[in-house]
């Protein structure tokens, strides 16, 4: 289905297979799709490498479990530590997603939007700026522990931080110097996208794996078969299942 959404053209996917050929098969040509005010506001000018979309809907029955275990999980790999008591960076990103899937006349009648009608580029902004504060203050606080001559165990900002203290070699791509922004711009974009879609994933899982209990008896017995009932899955067990 096609619709002329103000001054942008939109096509409709209401099916897997278009959804396919519009992000597998034909994703080159449609890989310039039109920017939108929020990705320009809230995600460092599109300092990344690519255009970033984010797919935001309604979710089903979340199970807080799952979506704290695996913020819990991400925050420690990037951050070093499960949480931080200082400020809500969970509630911030979630302002975010919430902010990002908002339906923006802007978007679709551009002229529109020096008047900011909604009040959505006022919010992209303040949300913005504090999300900046929070993962600045995260920066600064490892770069004080990389100061101290303690031992820790480096996660992914402490890699990030020691490339951008790098000499820049221009001969070696490895060695090439990044910015604050950058770094900070990489972390916003691996929370944003790894968080909810890994929990929604696991979610949709379990609740297809309620509904038929057929495949749920089948992997069951697989993993008993094959890794044993008190013995964790690992990713070295997943080749012996069908």
């Amino acid at each position: 289905m096609f619709l002329q959404l103000g001054q942008v053209p939109t096509v409709i996917i209401s099916s897997s297979k278009a959804a396919e050929l519009f992000l597998k098969t034909h994703d080159i040509v449609f890989a310039s799709r039109p920017k939108i005010q929020a990705s320009e506001l809230m995600d460092y000018g599109s300092v990344l490498i690519g255009e970033k979309a984010a797919l935001v809907g309604e979710v089903v029955n979340v199970s807080d479990v799952v979506e704290n275990l695996v913020e819990n999980i991400m925050y420690k790999m990037i951050l070093g530590r499960s949480k931080y008591e200082q400020f809500d960076l969970k509630g911030l990103v979630q302002q975010v997603m919430i902010l990002i899937g908002a339906f923006d006349l802007a978007d679709y009648i551009p002229w529109l939007g020096v008047f900011d009608l909604q009040g959505l580029t006022r919010a992209f902004k303040k949300t913005s700026k504090s999300l900046d504060e929070v993962l600045e203050t995260i920066l600064r606080d490892h770069e004080q522990i990389d100061n101290v001559d303690t031992i820790h165990n480096e996660d992914f900002i402490d890699t990030l931080l020691s490339i951008m203290h790098q000499t820049n070699d221009l001969e070696n791509e490895q060695n090439h110097v990044i910015d604050r922004t950058t770094i900070k711009a990489i972390i916003q974009d691996i929370i944003m996208a790894g968080i909810d879609t890994s929990a929604v994933v696991i979610e949709w899982t379990l609740f297809e794996l309620l509904r038929n209990s057929r495949v749920m008896k089948k992997l069951q017995d697989e993993i008993e078969n094959e890794v044993g009932h008190n013995t964790m899955v690992e990713e070295k067990d997943l080749k012996k299942f069908e």
